[in-house]
């Protein structure tokens, strides 16, 4: 499986900073796939690029046009920035099939948009939205509520 990128260059000041500070009022409800996800239209062309392919039937694609490479960059640093010191876990009694999270990639140890598609006792089974990974993880130690400044910029996977 791809590791999602690390942010490795540090992004201008305001974009990076501007949800970080949005983000100190955060909710304790878990975010739904209804406030950010984007339906593409029929007969819609996207330049896209391969980020995961785990079968012939199970491709991940990700919009591979600058402004969408650097929205999605600059959303992923201000989380990194914003999560390690402000996240809120949430009780295991909001984390549900369908729910949005920030959640703690494994391999990198970065804050990354994910999805619930299962829970297991005191684990969660994870999709990382932007990205297409997918791994369990502990809800009460990798798992954070979504602040509403990271679920404006649609998915990108």
């Amino acid at each position: 499986s791809v590791a999602p990128p690390t942010p490795t260059a540090a992004p201008p000041a305001a974009a990076a900073q501007a949800p970080v500070a949005a983000a100190a009022s955060a909710s304790t409800e878990p975010a739904v796939l209804a406030d950010f996800c984007t339906v593409l239209k029929a007969g819609e062309v996207h330049l896209v690029r391969c980020i995961e392919a785990i079968s012939p039937e199970e491709i991940y694609v990700q919009r591979a046009d600058p402004t969408s490479e650097d929205a999605v960059g600059d959303l992923l640093a201000a989380m990194n920035i914003y999560y390690p010191s402000h996240g809120t876990a949430p009780p295991a009694t909001d984390v549900v099939e369908g729910a949005f999270f920030a959640a703690q990639f494994s391999e990198d140890s970065g804050w990354y948009r994910a999805v619930v598609l299962e829970v297991d006792g005191e684990n969660a089974h994870v999709s990382f939205v932007d990205y297409g990974n997918k791994e369990w993880t502990s809800m009460a130690e990798n798992l954070f509520y979504l602040a509403s400044p990271f679920t404006v910029l649609p998915q990108h996977v």
